[in-house]
């Protein structure tokens, strides 16, 4: 696991970390309950990986730091 000390958004984990998989434990939450302040505690390229590290810890956001969509790809829905 790899557990940084410091507090952050998550938008600055998403640009701080693009491109990886991250989880991140949730430190606090804004009025509808979305993480505000959160703590870096896993990354890798895929999310299984992710998951493997953190289970068992209770609050976790996990989310891919990266487009959906490869530059230069459409996605019709």
């Amino acid at each position: 696991m790899v557990k940084t000390g410091e507090a952050m958004t998550v938008a600055e984990a998403r640009k701080r970390f693009a491109g990886n998989w991250l989880a991140l434990e949730v430190l606090s939450r804004g009025q509808y309950q979305e993480p505000q302040r959160v703590r870096l505690l896993a990354k890798a390229r895929t999310r299984n990986e992710v998951c493997d590290e953190v289970s068992g810890v209770a609050d976790v956001y996990i989310f891919f730091a990266g487009p959906v969509v490869p530059k230069g790809w459409a996605a019709l829905y």
